[in-house]
């Protein structure tokens, strides 16, 4: 390596402060060196220049030993290394110079790519470790990545590098994982293995709350023994915790895919064994209607299909119900609720469901009850554990109601029936159970209640004492009362005295389908005079022309649908009832037809009582408003 040398004579003040430096001799590299770097305003060798030389002399002359400094020079971008020490001669200095710039540039890269590596080692949360094995002591890399785990620093740590006990690293792991990744490290310590990966977990306690890390290490022999045996390890230990909490939810949605595949197979063959239940009913009764002659056959058939015709109405309900939860679509409007002419209304609808020896109670938990919930859903899951109730109780009674509790409202529907066993109780709300098979229904009742009442933010569960001891069945729903107004009020009351009138009153019935006109004939020309129009322009020139006491309007009809005709009416009268006729039960259909100039609307298919009754008090209420 070339080396540039001189010699110089230094001159000392009073304090002995070196106030000149005087070159004796010096080689060619010397010369050359602080000839290339002379500043131009300078006559001086600008080796002279350096700030730091004086104190370095000093030093030298001083303590009798050699400095060693390094110097940048600016005119050649050049480093060099002096090395200083005293010659011989009194007041006299050797001067060594080597050029270092090479490995200057080399060091910075160096230190560019640690920079770099360490920065890659954080972010992919990798951690270099070297295991002692004979002092057992673990030296970890990147603290910061296991800051969080709370490790001891032990003797010699530096900020760079965390020491650890071996002891306290089996310490922290996971039981499950301590025998196994210690017999790894038997083997390792050993020489039965080379190289080892494993998973394993650590357990962290910060502020007495556990915290759960996965670890993935990879570990070799770094170093052995003159006997061949190994002396320490070399690996890096990856932070998995993400990438399990990843491989978990691809399990459990794997094993979802795989329910919901099992799920939709038993749903398909449920479905098919309960459509065609009640379809073989209807149809087979439906024939024999048209060849016995016996009245009380024919009135025999004629319940048997209805009650089957319930069934299957309540099946496609239900069906349809269950795609919108598992779409997440059921809908859910919050409104103004009269709580106990709810209830009256649930109770008329059951009560015809209700077997000959069953009496139906309802026990109201205060005189008056406003709250603000969802009407429909409500009444949905209501009926739905009445009816269940009504199916399993053949003799006794029947009794629901609701207690206010706190910031909860909480109803009940309690039956003398069958009971429900412990087993059953803790089943009876998944998807197609069934206490009884034998006793009509899909399974999908009690789990579409469950789904509602969670949406409403409540709970739902169910008491038995056993068999044949009656059950209980219960729901919550967050209590928020509503002060009644005059409006409200006024909708629901209806003049106990006003009756209809002795004359037929004279109904309008816009429907474009002949089929259904004809049902609503059968059902009607008994009590009302019945005027038919075919589409919605039709059904305004008849009401203009007949002034009807009720419409019914379709509301899916040619040339203009129910809508459009409903609000044209409405511009030449504001009280005639228009009752909407739809195949569509949504709340959002509702609000639809009720914002439109309905009064109110009768789902498809039509229910004979409910449009018996819907007709009986829409007339009604309209002679108490004239």
């Amino acid at each position: 390596m070339p080396i540039s040398y001189t010699q110089a004579k230094v001159a000392f003040d009073e304090k002995g402060e070196a106030i000149d430096i005087k070159y004796q001799a010096g080689n060619s590299l010397f010369n050359n060196l602080f000839t290339t770097n002379e500043e131009n305003d300078m006559n001086k060798n600008s080796f002279s220049q350096i700030d730091c030389l004086p104190r370095f002399i000093k030093m030298v002359f001083k303590e009798k030993q050699a400095i060693t400094f390094t110097h940048y020079f600016k005119t050649t971008h050049t480093f060099y290394e002096f090395i200083i020490c005293q010659s011989s001669e009194k007041h006299t200095i050797d001067i060594f110079g080597v050029d270092i710039t090479a490995r200057n540039e080399a060091e910075n890269a160096l230190r560019e790519i640690n920079k770099k590596l360490e920065m890659t080692l954080s972010v992919a949360r990798i951690i270099p470790w070297r295991w002692n094995l004979k002092s057992d002591m673990i030296t970890c890399e990147s603290e910061q990545i296991l800051a969080h785990m709370n490790f001891t620093k032990e003797k010699g740590s530096t900020p760079q590098a965390h020491i650890i006990k071996a002891s306290e690293y089996f310490q922290k792991m996971h039981p499950e994982d301590v025998e196994r990744m210690q017999q790894i490290h038997k083997n390792l310590a050993s020489g039965k293995l080379q190289h080892a990966k494993e998973e394993f977990r650590i357990i962290t306690e910060v502020e007495g709350r556990k915290f759960t890390d996965w670890l993935e290490t990879n570990a070799v022999v770094d170093q052995y023994d003159e006997q061949g045996n190994p002396i320490s390890l070399v690996g890096s230990l990856l932070l998995i915790t993400e990438r399990k909490r990843q491989e978990k939810a691809l399990v459990t949605a794997r094993e979802k895919a795989l329910e919901s595949e099992r799920l939709k197979s038993a749903f398909l063959a449920n479905m098919s064994h309960e459509i065609r239940t009640p379809l073989n009913a209807i149809i087979g009764f439906s024939s024999l209607l048209t060849t016995t002659e016996d009245e009380h056959e024919r009135e025999e058939f004629i319940s048997i299909i209805e009650n089957n015709n319930q069934l299957l109405l309540q099946l496609i309900s239900d069906i349809l119900d269950l795609s919108k939860i598992e779409a997440n679509t059921l809908d859910f409007n919050y409104q103004h609720v009269d709580l106990n002419g709810l209830a009256r209304d649930v109770e008329r609808t059951v009560r015809r469901r209700l077997q000959p020896n069953v009496v139906l109670n309802f026990i109201p938990g205060v005189t008056e009850c406003h709250v603000q919930t969802e009407r429909n859903r409500l009444s949905q899951v209501l009926i739905n554990l009445l009816v269940n109730a009504s199916k399993f109780t053949s003799t006794g009674s029947i009794t629901f109601g609701y207690e206010i509790r706190g910031e909860e409202l909480y109803f009940y529907v309690k039956d003398t029936g069958r009971g429900i066993s412990q087993e059953d109780q803790n089943k009876i709300f998944e998807r197609f159970t069934k206490v009884d098979t034998f006793t009509q229904g899909t399974g999908l009742g009690l789990s579409i209640c469950k789904n509602i009442i969670e949406k409403m933010k409540g709970r739902i569960g169910v008491e038995s004492e056993g068999k044949d001891k009656g059950s209980t069945f219960w729901f919550t729903i967050p209590y928020k009362p509503e002060i009644a107004t005059q409006q409200n009020k006024r909708h629901e009351a209806v003049n106990p005295t006003a009756t209809v009138p002795q004359q037929k009153p004279v109904i309008l019935i816009a429907e474009d389908n002949e089929n259904n006109y004809l049902l609503f004939d059968s059902i009607l020309n008994k009590e009302y005079n019945l005027i038919h129009a075919w589409n919605g322009e039709e059904a305004i020139e008849l009401y203009r022309k007949f002034q009807p006491h009720v419409i019914i309007m379709d509301i899916n009809m040619p040339k203009m649908d129910g809508y459009e005709a409903a609000r044209e009416i409405r511009k030449f009268s504001k009280t005639i009832p228009i009752i909407a006729v739809t195949a569509y039960s949504f709340s959002s259909d509702k609000e639809k037809v009720l914002e439109n100039g309905f009064n109110g609307y009768v789902p498809k298919p039509v229910d004979v009582h409910i449009l018996k009754e819907k007709l009986h008090s829409t007339i009604k209420q309209n002679i108490a408003a004239i």
